[in-house]
């Protein structure tokens, strides 16, 4: 999920393009990804090490996963993506 977020930004014929050549090297059920794509996305919806590393802790590097305005929340942008 993780790849298919940062990596891919949930682009649909790159994210299809390497879920097809994930499933040729291990099995991975329709319901299993939903499965990690919600908690995935659960757990990005409570994620605050970005902005505090970024905020209070001054480190710079984690800045590049910040998304730039209006945010949208990742099961949003998993739906759009179409990605089983």
């Amino acid at each position: 999920m993780r790849a298919l977020h940062f990596c891919f930004a949930l682009d649909a014929v790159l994210g299809a393009a390497f879920l097809r050549a994930y499933r040729e090297h291990r099995s991975l059920p329709a319901d299993e990804l939903r499965a990690g794509a919600e908690l995935y996305g659960a757990l990005q919806e409570r994620n605050v090490w970005t902005y505090r590393s970024v905020y209070l802790d001054g480190n710079p590097a984690p800045r590049a996963f910040m998304r730039p305005p209006p945010y949208r929340p990742f099961p949003e942008l998993w739906r759009e993506a179409g990605l089983r």
